[in-house]
């Protein structure tokens, strides 16, 4: 009996792992999507997290907002207070449809940013 059960639990097993496999071998959407929407997602993501947790209440805030992302990932923020604006930048990305599979992870990569910062700068400077 022991045997049988086993032997239908090891295909759901194998499945799950490859599934979870395939899940982190995809692709960042940082990384598929051309640089300067991803640019401008990241801004647009930046002030709806910034908005989300309120850092719009603080004296240096000045708006439309967008660089707390930007100084997160130069090392200029509190580790703390860069995670809890991932989450929310990731919240946000949910809403949108090239963008819906990002994770903190993705948000937190250094080597991405520093693919894209040209791009981010210019889209925070322009206002997108």
């Amino acid at each position: 009996m022991k045997f049988i059960a086993m032997k239908r639990i090891k295909p759901l097993f194998i499945s799950a792992c490859m599934l979870s496999l395939l899940t982190a071998c995809s692709p960042s959407p940082l990384k598929t999507v051309e640089p300067k929407a991803t640019a401008e997602f990241l801004v647009h993501a930046s002030q709806a997290a910034e908005k989300k947790l309120k850092l719009t209440e603080f004296r240096f805030y000045s708006p439309p907002g967008g660089y707390y992302y930007r100084d997160c990932m130069k090392g200029k923020e509190n580790k703390e207070l860069c995670h809890k604006l991932y989450l929310a930048m990731v919240d946000y990305a949910k809403t949108t449809n090239k963008f819906q599979h990002l994770t903190v992870n993705d948000l937190s990569d250094k080597s991405i940013y520093k693919e894209i910062g040209e791009a981010y700068e210019r889209a925070w400077f322009n206002g997108v």
